[in-house]
C-alpha cells in the first residue's frame, strides 16, 4: 500500500497514516517513547553481551599465558638452593 500524497507539502501526516510510514531509525520524531526506549534497551543488551564474550576470549587466552609464566616462576624459585 502507498500512502497517500499530502495536498499540501507543508502537512503532517494523521496519526491514521502514521502507521504506513516506516520506522527506520530510532530518533525518528513519529515513533512514540516506549518503542524508542526499547530498542535503546536492546542496543545496550546487545552491547554489554558483545562485550562479555570478548572478556571471556581475553580471559581464557591471557590466563593461559599468565599460567605458563607462572609455572616457569614456580620452577625457577624451586631450583634455587639456599644453604
Amino acid at each position: 500500500m502507498k500512502p497517500t500524497p499530502l495536498s499540501n507539502p507543508f502537512q503532517t501526516p494523521s496519526p491514521i497514516d502514521s502507521h504506513r510510514h516506516p520506522r527506520t531509525c530510532s530518533s525518528s520524531p513519529d515513533l512514540p517513547a516506549s518503542d524508542r526506549s526499547g530498542q535503546g534497551l536492546s542496543e545496550y543488551m546487545i552491547l554489554a553481551m558483545l562485550i562479555v564474550v570478548i572478556s571471556i576470549a581475553a580471559t581464557k587466552s591471557l590466563g593461559n599465558t599468565i599460567k605458563s609464566k607462572l609455572e616457569n616462576v614456580n620452577e625457577q624459585l624451586q631450583q634455587i638452593h639456599v644453604p
